[in-house]
């Protein structure tokens, strides 16, 4: 059985259906043990779950693995910043009261920068925000295998000429866009 996508909100899913027992490939093992009162089981094969089934064999249960969050971005800090006080504060400020931020001028003025930053100033994920996050990373297939919840707040930046697909989500196979 090959890890798939998804696995983490299809999961929850089941678990609100009323679900209570799933099995899941190996590889997905991580990511489904984040999911709190669902008896999760892994196999590699199907051989393996066909004996689980008919009760010859157990297949063993999903492992939470070590909450990991990739570094996206944060080798950038604020506080390697020098000058620009008005921006800083800015960010700060855009940081503590959850506000948006639009940045305007000239190339070179340090807006990528300071944007780069801005992660490194933000309270951590709360358990809510770190599950919707792991669900989204899941679907899109970017939720490494060895990852089972994000605990970092991600960095997106962008390309001002990115597509309408890679903004909103679509394309083959369908994934979420940036704006996810």
């Amino acid at each position: 059985l090959r890890a798939v996508r998804g696995v983490l909100p299809a999961l929850a899913s089941a678990k609100r259906l009323g679900f209570t027992r799933a099995i899941i490939p190996v590889g997905n093992g991580a990511e489904g043990a984040v999911v709190a009162g669902l008896d999760v089981r892994v196999a590699a094969t199907l051989g393996d779950v066909l004996e689980h089934l008919t009760g010859k064999a157990q297949l063993p249960a999903a492992t939470r693995a070590q909450v990991i969050a990739p570094r996206f971005g944060l080798e950038c800090d604020l506080a390697d910043v020098r000058g620009q006080p008005a921006a800083r504060r800015a960010l700060e400020i855009a940081a503590a009261g959850g506000h948006n931020m639009l940045m305007m001028g000239p190339p070179g003025a340090g807006k990528t920068m300071l944007a780069r930053r801005l992660p490194s100033i933000l309270p951590p994920l709360t358990s809510e925000e770190a599950l919707e996050t792991s669900a989204i990373h899941s679907v899109a297939g970017t939720l490494a295998t060895s990852v089972g919840l994000l605990s970092e707040r991600p960095f997106r930046a962008p390309h001002h000429t990115a597509t309408a697909a890679a903004r909103a989500g679509g394309g083959l196979p369908i994934r979420p866009g940036e704006i996810a």
